[in-house]
């Protein structure tokens, strides 16, 4: 049965229940300047895919408070924030280090990763997370953008380059 990740998708046959979950995800902040910081995900063991989202500690509180409202839907609070990084985040097949730019100054920022096996959405590991502040002074005026009703301040897009593409497309071939 094919499992569909935001714009990727896998193929994946019944769920099997004997496929251990995965191991969490390392995240790594590192060189993190005014307005860019590098993030390196590293993959567990028995992880076949990954969601990942940076967005602002604001935003990531807010993405809390939303599942925590919603006790019927979701068993964990940081079980809505996945669902959110699985459609407004990334989904990646590999280990990743990337410079995200266009940060706000003077921003606490927070990683996410949500690794998953072979089984997709019915074999999640544990959320990481890792929290980290751009250097410099914050920006004077600040708006409050809730992450229920719209994206939390995710200022940086990742370029899909035809190259990166080609590469995604033989790793799952």
């Amino acid at each position: 049965m094919p499992v569909s990740y935001g714009s990727f998708s896998f193929k994946s046959g019944s769920p099997d229940g004997s496929l251990p979950l995965p191991e969490p995800l390392t995240i790594e902040a590192y060189d993190i300047g005014e307005t860019q910081a590098a993030v390196k995900y590293t993959m567990g063991e028995n992880t076949r895919a990954y969601y990942q989202m940076i967005t602002t500690l604001e935003g990531y509180n807010s993405l809390l408070e939303a599942g925590a409202g919603m006790p019927d839907e979701y068993e964990k609070p940081e079980d809505y924030a996945r669902d959110y990084a699985a459609v407004y985040g990334y989904t990646l097949f590999t280990d990743d280090d990337y410079v995200w730019e266009n940060l706000d100054p003077g921003t606490d920022y927070v990683a996410l990763g949500f690794p998953m096996n072979s089984n997709g959405s019915f074999g999640y590991g544990e959320m990481t997370i890792e929290e980290f502040t751009t250097a410099g002074d914050p920006p004077a005026t600040t708006t409050s953008t809730s992450a229920v009703t719209a994206k939390p301040k995710i200022k940086a897009a990742r370029p899909v380059t035809v190259e990166s593409a080609r590469e995604f497309l033989k790793s799952v071939r």
